[in-house]
């Protein structure tokens, strides 16, 4: 009997599964899953709490620039391993970002701005910070008159921010403001330069807005769109996902024309800015909301891997405790397929990418950065469950044998394994537990052998460290006889 390393599913029953129930530290491919790379250390700690954290990663004159901002500081980091972080700030400790918001930035022209929180002060927090990326100097201010953002994009010739303050009006947290065309220095509202703002009536606060030829702005409870239509009105603002919006800001990510986003219904990806996927429903949806700490979904955060079209949602999982991410989900958008992961991440960022094609890089339980998964070493350790199986129906049956199909030579299966997870009944009624039997590897032949005798069998396929992040597994051959009657 061959069984096939399918679609994860954990929503679905654990019996008849058409995928699988469980696929951890691996990633998912055409046929079966592929073994996780292990992650590499980039840079040493910046102190601060990991949940201020920020990133971009860009290109400036044929050289990558990487930032990075915590509570109190901004940094440029140099790129490489063992990269340093210098302190890029307009003075040591200069910043007060609140817990749960987190630095924001874009490149516009040759300048990075940066932006981290509206209202966390009765001043409106901190002002947007602007670097001269052609100077290679601290980050300033920006001009007299601009307000403080939580949310900041470039869509078109247009700085974009969202989420607001400003001395005249206060905090205005569904407020979205422009200045004007090609300028990011001319905030005050004119005609002339096209500067203005939008009060959304509806949706609640602006949790994110996404750049490029239109603007994608997500509230609490709804998604926009917003398209150049030049003086008077300069934006059209159209409602693409009325009653949906998303609670976790940093949940949202953008890779070209797809932006992905834990919704208020589950997972989806927005295409070409009007069409909604739900990528999550019947497949993870329901297996995150079980999991995931209430009181933490707002740290949920993603980034992109594009070099091999994944996206990664870190979140806190509440089985395992504390308020740190600790579970990533991973979802293969040009698959369709999902997988999951098991690793203190604190908080991803693809650092919105511009210009060039970075690694997905994350803050560990020490703040120091590590970089993932593109690192083609030895890597984590993983679990394939197959679905629970009944090879003779309503009647036992006696596994003996089980041989991994995979694109690895069969000696050096050794280092994986294989237990046989069996029960009698579906339900555990009547206090039917269930019984774990470990198969040994039988050199020279390739396979697992040993005895599990019941009448439902569930193949657990564990991946070793040792394996290349190339590997692919595939599913299992299984060698049964049978054992009994029926019941």
């Amino acid at each position: 009997m061959i069984i096939e390393f399918g679609e994860w599913l954990p929503d679905q029953p654990i019996i008849n599964n058409p995928g699988v129930v469980t696929a951890s530290g691996v990633y998912p491919a055409a046929k079966g899953y592929v073994a996780a790379a292990a992650t590499k250390a980039i840079a040493s700690s910046i102190n601060g709490a990991p949940e201020t954290l920020g990133g971009f990663w860009t290109t400036f004159s044929g050289s990558n620039r990487v930032f990075m901002g915590q509570a109190q500081n901004l940094y440029e980091i140099s790129t490489g391993v063992g990269a340093t972080a210098s302190n890029v700030s307009k003075s040591a400790g200069a910043y007060s970002i609140a817990t749960g918001d987190n630095w924001e930035f874009t490149k516009f022209g040759d300048f990075l701005l940066a932006t981290g929180n509206a209202a966390a002060t009765a001043d409106g927090g901190d002002p947007i910070q602007v670097n001269d990326l052609s100077a290679t100097s601290a980050f300033v201010d920006a001009a007299a008159g601009s307000p403080h953002a939580k949310h900041i994009a470039t869509v078109r010739d247009f700085v974009v921010v969202g989420n607001t303050w400003d001395a005249s009006d206060g905090v205005k947290e569904s407020r979205v403001r422009w200045p004007g065309i090609g300028d990011h220095t001319a905030w005050t509202v004119s005609a002339t330069t096209q500067a203005d703002y939008e009060d959304l009536q509806t949706g609640g606060a602006v949790q994110r807005i996404l750049g490029g030829e239109y603007g994608i702005i997500v509230q609490e409870h709804s998604v926009r769109r917003m398209t150049y239509v030049g003086s008077p009105l300069v934006w059209q603002f159209d409602e693409i996902l009325p009653n949906i919006g998303t609670s976790a800001p940093r949940s949202v990510a953008q890779w070209g024309d797809l932006i992905f986003l834990l919704a208020t219904d589950g997972f989806r990806v927005i295409k070409n800015g009007a069409e909604s996927v739900e990528i999550g429903a019947e497949k993870v949806d329901r297996y995150f909301w079980r999991r995931v700490k209430e009181s933490a979904i707002y740290k949920t955060t993603a980034a992109i891997d594009p070099r091999n079209s994944r996206v990664y949602w870190a979140y806190v999982d509440d089985d395992a405790g504390g308020l740190i991410p600790n579970k990533i989900l991973v979802y293969a958008w040009n698959l369709g397929k999902w997988s999951e992961l098991s690793i203190i991440t604190n908080y991803l960022w693809t650092a919105d990418v511009q210009d060039t094609v970075p690694e997905v890089m994350y803050a560990d339980s020490g703040n120091a950065f590590r970089v993932f998964p593109s690192v083609y070493t030895a890597g984590q350790t993983g679990t394939i469950k197959t679905s629970f199986i009944e090879p003779n129906p309503r009647g036992h049956s006696m596994i003996t044998r089980v041989s991994t199909l995979s694109s690895m030579a069969a000696t050096a299966d050794s280092s994986n394994s294989v237990k046989i997870n069996h029960r009698r009944d579906m339900g555990l009624n009547a206090g039917i537990a269930e019984a774990q039997v470990s198969f040994g590897f039988q050199t020279g032949h390739g396979t697992y052998t040993g005895r599990a005798n019941n009448r439902f069998h569930q193949i657990e396929f564990g991946v070793a460290q040792q394996n290349d992040p190339t590997t692919a597994f595939y599913g299992v051959e299984v060698d049964w006889i049978f054992s009994g009657g029926r019941r």
